[in-house]
């Protein structure tokens, strides 16, 4: 959350809608993220607001 900017809320709600890449699931109640898909993400929001 921190690298993105985003709140848990928001960073649910842009997964629902395609915006942002989904966890992957690693255990029974875990998920993670690639850093490469977040750097990637951030990446692309840096752009947006150019």
């Amino acid at each position: 959350m921190r690298q993105t900017g985003m709140g848990k809320t928001a960073i649910y709600k842009a997964i629902a809608t395609g915006d942002f890449p989904p966890f992957i699931k690693i255990g029974g109640r875990a998920s993670a993220l690639p850093q490469s898909w977040l750097d990637a993400f951030v990446e692309y929001r840096a752009g947006l607001s150019k």
